[in-house]
């Protein structure tokens, strides 16, 4: 990731965050904008942004995982970016009209281990599961959930279906056979030799597994042990090239959710803060800054021992 610090005229910041990934990569790793919080310091300094104050409070962090979390509980699809919270802490000095910046951002450091299922599960047969494995799709229909009919078999959900909020669920399914357009205007989908063991680790993926396990609608039924149900559809390479002629096929994984290692952060600058000068009427100047991850006991607060709290 990169983020890019942008003067737009007297008094205005803009930031932008872009990221760099490898043309295969998914497309859709960010929809729109969305919302920074800003958390404002008092300039007394030179420096204001030392120490403590240079990172959001406790108080802050909730504020901007709350805020993540709303987003993250809205209808319609996510993308990997939607489980970013992001925050910036900002010093304003008014006489020298500087600002002094640090972009904060909190992610889930969630894994999902996964392990492909040797033998098919059975599954019934829907228009929806047609649709997916229909061949000249014009684009990836994304992902939805899975349940199980009363023979076991594994049945296909959009996300906006009615049965999903009155129906365990036990899973996801991903669309990786349609093509997704990408940042270079061309079309591209995933597809593997044999099974879906090559393609697995797509961001959209991932997106899927973590819109599973943080639902609040649905009900959640584990096949093991905080391991449920992935299933893939992608495209095999039997010769062909094109979309429209590839033969796309099921592969089902189990995968296994953990949230041991909790909130990671990201920050931009690495040390100190970011000073920009918003100033001049005419001023356009822009600074990047590359964003790195900054290690827990570094991003989260010391606690402070307030003695007038044991006060009854």
């Amino acid at each position: 990731l990169v983020a890019r610090f942008s003067t737009r005229g007297r008094g205005r910041l803009e930031v932008s965050v872009e990221s760099h990934l490898p043309q295969e990569a998914t497309p859709e790793l960010a929809r729109g904008g969305c919302n920074v919080l800003c958390f404002l310091r008092h300039a007394d300094c030179q420096r204001p942004l030392l120490g403590g104050d240079s990172r959001p409070s406790a108080s802050e962090m909730k504020l901007m995982m709350e805020a993540r979390d709303c987003r993250v509980q809205s209808s319609g699809l996510l993308c990997p970016g939607d489980f970013l919270a992001w925050a910036a802490v900002v010093a304003v000095d008014g006489r020298e009209r500087l600002v002094h910046v640090r972009l904060f951002a909190l992610y889930p450091r969630w894994t999902f281990a996964v392990a492909l299922l040797a033998t098919p599960l059975r599954t019934l047969e829907s228009p929806l599961l047609a649709q997916l494995l229909s061949p000249g799709r014009a684009s990836s229909m994304g992902y939805g959930f899975l349940t199980l009919d009363l023979g076991r078999r594994v049945v296909c959900l959009l996300e906006n279906d009615d049965l999903v909020s009155r129906m365990p669920m036990v899973g996801v399914w991903v669309d990786l056979a349609g093509p997704a357009d990408r940042a270079d205007g061309d079309q591209a989908c995933a597809a593997a030799w044999w099974d879906a063991a090559e393609v697995v680790d797509n961001p959209l993926a991932w997106t899927a597994a973590a819109r599973f396990v943080s639902s609040r609608v649905i009900e959640h039924v584990w096949v093991a042990e905080r391991t449920f149900l992935i299933m893939i559809v992608h495209q095999t390479k039997s010769g062909q090239t094109s979309p429209a002629t590839g033969r796309a096929c099921l592969s089902f994984f189990e995968a296994k959710f953990d949230d041991s290692a909790g909130e990671g952060t990201f920050v931009a600058p690495a040390q100190g803060a970011c000073v920009v000068d918003i100033g001049q009427e005419t001023c356009n100047q822009a600074i990047e800054l590359s964003v790195r991850p900054l290690p827990i006991d570094e991003a989260l607060p010391a606690e402070t021992e307030n003695p007038e709290e044991d006060v009854p």
